[in-house]
């Protein structure tokens, strides 16, 4: 059963929904570490287009679900939360991208994936569509400092809780609903 795009931004009001995010026609991470895709959010040239996964296999619906052109956003809000997760069966603190899309209806879904990697990729698409880019946490300034992603992940695990004194972002998460 298939729904519409506006039943996913009312269920999206309630959630954080989890995505395997593509750019360049690459996907992100397909194997979250703790939570299956909810959606394929694809970062096109004229928009972005949301697709459903199958639930079981967490493949990719051959139909999308709806597209959100660029001139259809006014915000976009990048941040980073932690989470206690599991890594090769071993608890671990697992860092998550949060991108929080802004509508210009007054509506907005947020987004969460696994790979930091895209910050810069982000940044540069959305301020390419004239799309102002909110990064309370500097990650731009993080992810430019030649740092690899290893040395970015360790930074952020031992920096998090400073860089979000005065944010007003929670920084620990321990599920998806708001």
């Amino acid at each position: 059963m298939m729904i519409t795009m506006g039943e996913f931004l009312d269920y999206s009001k309630k959630r954080i929904i989890q995505t395997v995010f593509e750019l360049d026609g690459n996907e992100s991470a397909k194997i979250l570490r703790r939570y299956a895709p909810f959606c394929y959010t694809t970062l096109e040239e004229n928009g972005i287009t949301i697709t459903l996964c199958n639930s079981l296999s967490m493949a990719k619906q051959k139909e999308s679900l709806g597209h959100i052109s660029y001139q259809g956003i006014e915000s976009v809000q990048l941040f980073v939360t932690k989470k206690i997760g599991v890594v090769f069966s071993l608890p671990s603190v697992v860092l998550y991208l949060n991108v929080i899309i802004n509508l210009n209806s007054g509506e907005h879904i947020h987004f969460e994936c696994d790979e930091l990697e895209l910050i810069p990729k982000l940044i540069s698409l959305f301020g390419k569509e004239n799309i102002v880019v909110h990064d309370p946490f500097n990650l731009s300034t993080i992810m430019n400092e030649k740092m690899s992603i290893e040395q970015v992940h360790e930074y952020l695990r031992k920096n998090l809780d400073e860089l979000s004194k005065g944010n007003d972002i929670p920084v620990w998460r321990m599920n998806l609903v708001k």
